[in-house]
């Protein structure tokens, strides 16, 4: 008995040992590699393939928006932006095209746009190319707009990860009034918006006022990313054209002019856009940063027409009273100083409390001057022809009317 027991638990050792042998020769057998796509990234993989697109169940179509929402469940970090695992600079590529200038308030220096802001990146994480290939109708992208973010005053609240560009010079947070958010094939991200956004300007110069320039400078960069981790860099191709043109342009109204340049106040003289890194502070790192800077020049002519005209005519008016009667001529004068006190007081309201003195302070000034002359020559005048002393000193007379056509001559030309 024991022999034979020996023997059953002898064949059943041999018959597992031939087992294990097949087993592993079946595993060691090497599988057909399977063809990648072009679009294929060896960091991250595919978020989908072609067993986990997700299905409408009435139509047993491709459902885009699940598909796309089960992508980003799958991918770990995605609200990290894409260099984060590999530790590889993202190039994000800038396009500000300004639609209209609002306002430039010359009171707070601040300058008020309504532009169209776009920035380009590539997500290969959201590489989907089995969703791409079993599409029906081609797809050049997908509006992922309402699938990622939450619409409100706040802007986007992403599921993915968007730049966080900031405008440092902003006075409030921009005004977000349209916005998309669209992914192409090969994971190339493209975001819009069309904000309306209040700049501050500390460059502002008034000293040649009415006749003055103003350089606008319009700045952005990442918050939280270095410049090591994220970089602008100027677009190759506009997101909702296809063509190339520069990272900054203007838009054109509807007759097809810049609309830029059809503002009524300011004239558009030139306008430059840069790359660069700039830290915040010495307490901080270095951020890429793009600086665009406009220059513009006010339109005078209606200025100098509305304000200036007006003051040269009162001041002649004090020169025509050398004709006047002796004794209005001060009263006169007099009068035509508290106008254009009381028309400069009117002027000052519209035109910031500067440090320093402006061209139309100079010109105010220069005939304030005039005026006090006139005023200290009538008071002359009228003090050399008092009758009793004309009669004792004849010398008067002449000295008088030296004094007049001083007055006539000096004024007349003013």
């Amino acid at each position: 008995f024991m022999r034979q027991l020996f023997l059953l638990l002898l064949l059943t050792a041999t018959f597992s040992c031939l087992s294990g042998v097949t087993t592993n020769s079946s595993t060691q057998t090497p599988s057909q590699t399977p063809t990648l796509s072009p679009n294929y990234n060896q960091d991250f993989g595919y978020c989908i393939n072609s067993s986990s697109l997700v299905y409408i169940d009435y139509t047993k179509t491709v459902s885009i928006a699940g598909t796309f929402v089960q992508c980003v469940k799958n991918i770990q970090d995605a609200l990290l932006f894409p260099g984060y695992n590999t530790g590889q600079r993202v190039n994000v590529s800038t396009q500000l095209t300004v639609n209209n200038l609002i306002s430039i308030d010359a009171l707070s220096n601040v300058v008020a746009f309504d532009m169209f802001f776009y920035l380009e990146w590539y997500d290969t994480r959201l590489s989907m190319p089995a969703l791409w290939d079993a599409l029906q109708v081609p797809e050049t992208f997908i509006d992922i707009t309402q699938l990622v973010s939450t619409a409100g005053a706040q802007g986007i609240r992403p599921l993915i990860w968007l730049p966080d560009v900031i405008f440092p010079d902003s006075q409030s947070a921009p005004v977000t009034t349209q916005q998309y958010i669209r992914l192409y094939p090969n994971g190339e991200i493209r975001y819009m918006r069309h904000m309306i956004i209040s700049l501050l300007q500390s460059t502002f110069s008034y000293e040649q006022y009415p006749h003055d320039e103003q350089t606008i400078i319009i700045r952005f960069y990442s918050l939280t990313m270095y410049s090591s981790q994220l970089l602008f860099v100027a677009p190759t191709e506009t997101a909702p054209s296809g063509i190339n043109q520069p990272g900054f342009s203007f838009a054109n109204s509807y007759n097809g002019e810049v609309s830029f340049a059809q503002n009524p106040l300011w004239n558009l003289v030139d306008s430059s856009l840069s790359y660069t890194s700039m830290a915040i502070n010495q307490y901080f790192g270095t951020r890429s940063t793009c600086l665009i800077t406009i220059t513009v020049s006010r339109k005078q002519s209606g200025l100098v027409t509305r304000m200036a005209i007006p003051v040269l005519f009162l001041v002649l008016l004090a020169g025509i009273a050398f004709w006047a009667d002796p004794n209005d001529r001060v009263g006169t004068t007099m009068t035509i100083i508290l106008a254009v006190a009381a028309f400069y007081i009117v002027i000052f309201n519209n035109i910031p409390m500067v440090g320093y003195i402006t061209s139309f302070d100079s010109y105010i000034l220069g005939m304030f001057v005039t005026l006090f002359g006139c005023c200290v020559l009538h008071q002359s005048i009228a003090r050399l022809k008092v009758t009793d002393k004309i009669h004792k000193w004849p010398l008067r007379k002449l000295t008088i009317r030296i004094l007049e056509c001083f007055g006539r001559l000096v004024m007349i030309p003013e």
